[in-house]
């Protein structure tokens, strides 16, 4: 199989890609996903080049412009930095929108090869063929190939026919909220083009949407933590003529050919060939160039279960809670990978630069050899969700999440993670590291390291029914430094054992993100 591919010969178009889909992602400090049904779908066509020429949705060239004035030094007589008052937003389809898309552009006379459903007159294009996964929908493929809960589990929101997503991020919510508004008559919703869907999510109150925000350190806009406390979105890919020179130059490690994230002009993604099971990305209509697959799920994290988890720091050889937790992760919670010994900082000043832990992330992946030595266990959630092996890399995926719920004082109630991650195949990206942090092995073959699964996002057939992590399934942490006992015999000790899961997923789908041009051309009127 063919791992690597060239990167772009030509320079990307930023003015008709989606905002979203780069390293940095939308600034924001509020974030909400708002979930709706097509009802009359030509109308629905109609409005979408204007929701493009009203500039409603947000052009990555427009999000990199906002970023530049970000990152400008900050007012030496402060030291803050004022917030401009922004929105962006984003929009995306499930199968399930597309075929209603497609549906409203036959009522109008143009035929269904424009949308490339199913097999066409010459039998070339077919999202069943090209992207299994995505034409399954997440509501039959989680369960059956993931481990997630049955559907019956899920919150009443996921578990309507969703045909469309407006993700709006912003600096309050305030922004947000208009942006929303309209972007939603922009589409029709006072005349019944689209519908709410008639469900919530709890803590979200309102109907057919879910809200996030990010922890406000300083006026700055910039990662905060998820609910154990942990700094997140630190190892992003990093793309070429879309990320700065200077980033891709220090972080060099992390630059990934564009073909893994955006959708390229020949419509494969980088590393995924037509003999890669399970789809061929190469019967993907040519609209979907500069597009990318959007996955979202809900994931709800238990922190009393996490802390009561900690507690069996003494039994794996860790001198207290926090090394525990940083070894199940793979990092400390400031952000510091364990690969480099103690957290830099562990307590950070509200108004303090965040820490630039990019290059230090660059850490060997285990191996299966007996005088290999990384601090990091290789059932860290960190590399089980990035291998950092080359035989892995085709697989990275942006990840652009928000959390949900208020902090934990002492009881579990609604919160955790609006997980969100942008890829150019979802069967080669995410469902890849999703089945990857449900196994119990690290490598492949009979020298393979089995770790246990994911201790964070793993997922099993016990789990999926409300059960614990079986002692089998559970991690195995290396008790020092060096990983030096890792290669005796298995013992309990050495294991977490039995335990409640720390996160559950409560609901999900799979979206994708056309360009602009797409916006305006083929699935617009």
């Amino acid at each position: 199989m063919r791992l690597f591919r060239a990167l772009r010969a030509a320079a990307p178009n930023l003015s008709e890609i989606q905002g979203d889909l780069f390293s940095r992602g939308f600034p924001k400090f509020y974030e909400t996903y708002y979930f709706f049904s097509i009802q009359r779908p030509g109308d629905f066509s109609k409005a979408l080049p204007k929701l493009v020429d009203g500039k409603h949705i947000s052009s990555l060239a427009a999000v990199l412009g906002q970023w530049k004035d970000l990152d400008k030094p900050l007012n030496e007589s402060t030291k803050e930095k004022t917030v401009t008052q922004l929105s962006n937003a984003l929009i995306g389809f499930s199968v399930f929108g597309l075929k209603e898309i497609e549906r409203g552009i036959q009522s109008l006379g143009k035929g269904p090869a424009l949308v490339g459903l199913g097999e066409t007159e010459s039998g070339k294009y077919s999202l069943e063929k090209s992207d299994p996964a995505f034409y399954t929908g997440m509501k039959k493929d989680g369960p059956k190939s993931l481990f997630d809960p049955p559907v019956t589990r899920w919150d009443p929101l996921f578990q309507a026919n969703i045909h469309g997503v407006l993700k709006v991020a912003g600096s309050d919510k305030d922004q947000v909220e208009s942006r929303l508004k309209q972007l939603k008559e922009a589409l029709g919703y006072d005349s019944g083009v689209i519908v709410d869907i008639p469900a919530r999510s709890p803590p979200t109150d309102a109907l057919s949407r879910v809200d996030g925000a990010a922890e406000k350190r300083s006026e700055r806009l910039a990662w905060g933590r998820e609910h154990f406390g942990f700094r997140d979105g630190i190892s992003q890919p990093l793309m070429r003529d879309i990320d700065s020179d200077d980033a891709c130059k220090t972080n060099n490690f992390m630059v990934t050919p564009q073909d893994a994230i955006i959708v390229p002009q020949d419509g494969k993604a980088w590393g995924h060939t037509s003999d890669t099971p399970p789809g061929d990305p190469s019967r993907r209509p040519p609209w979907m160039k500069d597009g990318s697959f959007l996955v979202f799920r809900k994931l709800e994290q238990h922190v009393k279960r996490f802390n009561t988890l900690l507690e069996k720091h003494k039994s794996v050889g860790c001198k207290d809670p926090e090394q525990l937790a940083a070894k199940l992760m793979g990092r400390w919670k400031d952000g510091t990978p364990i690969a480099d010994g103690e957290p830099r900082n562990p307590v950070e000043p509200a108004n303090s630069a965040p820490v630039n832990l990019l290059a230090s992330n660059n850490f060997p992946a285990p191996s299966t050899k007996k005088d290999s030595r990384t601090v990091c266990s290789p059932g860290a959630h960190i590399l089980k969700t990035n291998p950092r092996t080359p035989a892995w890399s085709s697989s990275r995926i942006l990840r652009h999440g928000i959390p949900y719920g208020t902090p934990f004082i002492d009881k579990d109630e609604p919160r955790g993670l609006l997980f969100a991650c942008y890829q150019s195949s979802i069967d080669m990206g995410f469902r890849k590291l999703q089945q990857w942090a449900n196994s119990r092995t690290f490598g492949e073959g009979a020298s393979s390291l089995a770790p246990g699964i994911d201790p964070i996002i793993g997922q099993s057939k016990e789990t999926a029914e409300g059960g614990q992590v079986k002692k089998e399934d559970a991690m195995r942490v290396w008790k020092d430094d060096k990983g030096a006992d890792f290669w005796g015999k298995r013992t309990e000790e050495e294991g977490l054992g039995p335990h409640e899961p720390v996160v559950t997923m409560k609901g999900g789908e799979y979206f994708f993100v056309p360009s602009l041009a797409a916006l305006r051309g083929v699935l617009g009127t």
